[in-house]
């Protein structure tokens, strides 16, 4: 996104073959990607999309993809990760509306895709709905309300979980959040791909500096 830091690399995630250029291979021992606070990255209450690439073999273990929010069940968030022992990938929100209780929901998908193939996993969250599509197979379910991330201690991590408590072994390729809902037309337009409007996040994650 424009104005944004450079994102922190943690541990030695190596570079791979992507989807678009190069990617990161994560090994599951701390290696992570961490973009810094700025006033853009909390999603609030708004839609949004998140895209990106993953590619793993695990089969046991959480499986963090891309991690926004706090952690915990009273923590406002958004998370999607591969869940190989229960054969599913999963993303979850928790939103918190006035001074109600935070509420959960989740999406999750019928198969763990972990075949070490490149498989595209899209989250919405608008109209009333939270989905999950991968490779275009899409499951959803009804939003729930609320920010998620008001009073939470808001960071963005990649290929790990917010309490570092979880990491990913395999690989991410583009990954991506707008403030809006992008259709599966637009999220296959070169031009709107090329441009930042209303971008939240853009970590094509080709390369490693340092």
């Amino acid at each position: 996104a424009r104005h944004a830091r450079p994102a922190a690399v943690l541990g030695d995630p190596r570079r791979t073959d992507g989807v678009s250029g190069g990617a990161l291979e994560f090994d599951g021992t701390g290696d992570a990607v961490r973009l810094p606070y700025r006033a853009g990255l909390p999603l609030g209450t708004r839609d949004f999309t998140e895209s990106l690439w993953f590619r793993y073999t695990a089969t046991t273990g959480e499986q963090p993809f891309l991690w926004m929010g706090g952690i915990g069940s009273s923590q406002p968030q958004v998370w999607l990760r591969g869940e190989p022992a229960s054969d599913r990938v999963q993303a979850l929100i928790t939103a918190r509306d006035g001074a109600g209780a935070p509420r959960t929901v989740s999406v999750r998908t019928g198969t763990a895709y972990n075949d070490g193939r490149w498989h595209h996993a899209v989250l919405r969250r608008g109209g009333g709905r939270l989905s999950l599509s991968v490779d275009g197979t899409e499951s959803s379910a009804p939003d729930v309300p609320g920010s998620v991330s008001r009073n939470s201690p808001f960071g963005v991590h990649v290929g790990q979980r917010m309490d570092g408590r979880a990491s990913l072994t395999g690989a991410l390729d583009e990954v991506r959040v707008w403030d809006r809902v992008l259709t599966d037309e637009e999220l296959a337009d070169p031009d709107v791909l090329g441009s930042p409007e209303d971008t939240v996040l853009w970590l094509p994650l080709d390369r490693v500096r340092g």
